[in-house]
């Protein structure tokens, strides 16, 4: 059974969520969720976790399209298993 805020995102379902939960986790890419503001804003995060520590790195908009966020996020992990830290690496 999947946890009541891990659903497999599409633009719909991206489009229609609410603040109630404020995050939303695909269900295809486990480590990628959709944050959603008060304000109604939404944004993509790939959540990744170095030394222990979970680290929320920006991919996006809300609106952006969901096959190019999971391809974002994919690189992403693919960097983290190598041993980087994309979050440092902007500063």
């Amino acid at each position: 059974m999947m946890a009541p805020n891990r659903r497999n995102l599409t633009a719909s379902v991206v489009t229609d969520l609410q603040p109630d939960p404020a995050k939303m986790w695909d269900a295809k890419v486990l480590s990628l969720c959709v944050t959603v503001q008060p304000s109604g804003a939404k944004a993509f995060y790939d959540v990744y976790s170095i030394r222990g520590r979970p680290k929320f790195y920006w991919l996006g908009p809300g609106s952006l399209n969901i096959n190019e966020v999971r391809r974002r996020a994919k690189l992403l992990i693919a960097r983290v298993a190598g041993g980087h830290d994309p979050q440092a690496e902007l500063s």
